[in-house]
């Protein structure tokens, strides 16, 4: 009887380790709609906090994710003057870009499950919708969608995961400038 425990431990066991190759990923994607305004025509970048019609929503996701945005995109030099998550009073609305988000979407999986044949541990992932607008008339500049995926769920690797969504954002926003 005790060798059968050990049987299904270490088959327990195997089907964990071949598995592990997916645990610990992030990724992210995109896709949005070409501009036709570039957005290099305007000198102030505002972003707010992200909504969500969801209340079960963590506010971490809707305040942390902006903030890691302006940072980077403070730190990429893309060309905006002024760069703020918040209200920017200094430079004319029609100047400005308001950057208006979304999250539309948020798997967080504490369980596992089967995947094609696959053993899936905490895979979690959130999808975000964006608008870029011109601040004076709400003249909608650019829209896209963010997603984010983690094979290991938002608790540990949350900070890592904010980042990824974030720098996929600024992508977004580089490309197009």
């Amino acid at each position: 009887m005790k060798h059968n425990y050990k049987i299904i431990l270490l088959a327990i066991l195997s089907v964990f380790v071949l598995n592990c190759g997916t645990l610990g990923k992030l990724d992210t994607s995109s896709y949005y709609s070409k501009p036709e305004t570039l957005l290099r025509s305007y000198t102030a970048f505002e972003i707010t906090d992200f909504e969500s019609y969801d209340e079960t929503i963590p506010l971490i996701l809707k305040t942390q994710i902006p903030g890691e945005v302006e940072n980077q995109l403070i730190q990429s030099n893309i060309g905006f003057q002024t760069i703020n998550y918040g209200p920017i009073d200094n430079v004319p609305a029609s100047e400005t870009i308001i950057m208006l988000a979304e999250i539309v979407d948020v798997q967080s999986s504490k369980d596992f499950k089967f995947d094609k044949g696959a053993l899936k541990f905490g895979e979690s992932s959130i999808s975000i919708q964006i608008a870029l607008v011109q601040k004076d008339n709400g003249r909608e500049i650019l829209t896209a969608e963010v997603a984010g995926f983690s094979s290991l769920g938002f608790g540990k690797s949350a900070d890592k995961f904010k980042d990824k969504i974030a720098n996929e954002i600024v992508e977004v926003i580089a490309a197009n400038y």
